[in-house]
């Protein structure tokens, strides 16, 4: 059993759904989700949202991929150069540390970047700074303002 990361990209807004539907299926996911802080006229309130917007991360074999297409407001998989992006675990765990412990996080850039499909998987290191809180990755910059 060789099972990888992978992220899916789902239908805008959809993400705790599919995150659930995957979780039914007995499929591995994670649907990192910041917690904000949002203001109405009457009152505030914490809400939990998606970090990556239309993304939920998959944790299956390369089988499994035609299962995952036909799960509603799943769209395909990402790719970069005609393959799946394999996520490493390191990256997951990072996130999942990093959002643990900080709230209303703010994304330094989007997913693709993140993956490093602009400029080659591991092919420059992405360090993002902030005064309060910085984490750093080969491919993910994610910071608190």
């Amino acid at each position: 059993m060789n099972t990888h990361w992978y992220a899916v990209y789902t239908k805008p807004r959809w993400e705790k759904k599919v995150a659930e539907v995957l979780t039914r299926n007995s499929i591995e996911n994670y649907c990192p989700l910041n917690k904000v802080l949002r203001q109405w006229h009457d009152r505030k309130k914490v809400v939990q949202e998606p970090l990556f917007t239309s993304y939920v991360f998959v944790k299956v074999e390369e089988s499994r991929f035609s299962e995952l297409r036909r799960i509603g407001g799943v769209l395909n998989l990402v790719y970069w150069l005609q393959k799946p992006a394999v996520i490493r675990d390191e990256e997951i765990t990072m996130i999942r540390k990093f959002l643990d412990e900080y709230t209303d996080v703010q994304l330094d850039t989007d997913l693709p970047a993140f993956l490093g499909l602009y400029h080659g998987r591991g092919s420059r290191k992405t360090k993002c700074r902030s005064h309060r809180q910085t984490i750093k990755s080969q491919k993910l910059c994610i910071k608190r303002p």
